[in-house]
């Protein structure tokens, strides 16, 4: 069996952009809603559903 390296290719890079991007719109939502003053979602129960 072939080990694939991790090398720093197009797919890798957006893949890897692709979580920040969800990162950050999950990190901005809930910064959003606390200034808001509603209570943020807690991370198990439908965090990802935005």
């Amino acid at each position: 069996m072939r080990r694939q390296s991790a090398q720093p290719g197009l797919g890798g890079l957006r893949r890897g952009q692709r979580l920040v991007d969800h990162l950050e719109r999950q990190v901005l939502g809930e910064l959003t809603e606390v200034a808001r003053g509603i209570p943020a979602p807690s991370h198990d129960a439908g965090a990802g559903d935005f």
